[in-house]
């Protein structure tokens, strides 16, 4: 588990990397790899797929987001 300064530090990255995806990447998928589970809700984005994967012992999850041009809502 990271430790309570990086957890902070990617608290404040996430959302700033979920506005750059949004913005940038319509119509590209975007992965990410973590075995903090609390992590991916700060990118702020819909996940598409959630895989289990393990790195070594850890046990992780592979996020994908599909990158859409404009609202993802209906």
């Amino acid at each position: 588990m990271a430790s309570a300064w990086a957890t902070e530090e990617l608290q404040e990255l996430y959302p700033k990397l979920g506005d750059v995806l949004k913005k940038k990447f319509g119509g590209w998928n975007a992965y990410l790899f973590t075995s903090d589970l609390r992590m991916p809700k700060f990118i702020r984005l819909s996940v598409s797929r959630r895989t289990l994967l393990f790195n070594g012992a850890i046990e992780c999850r592979l996020f994908e987001y599909k990158m859409v041009a404009g609202s993802n809502r209906t």
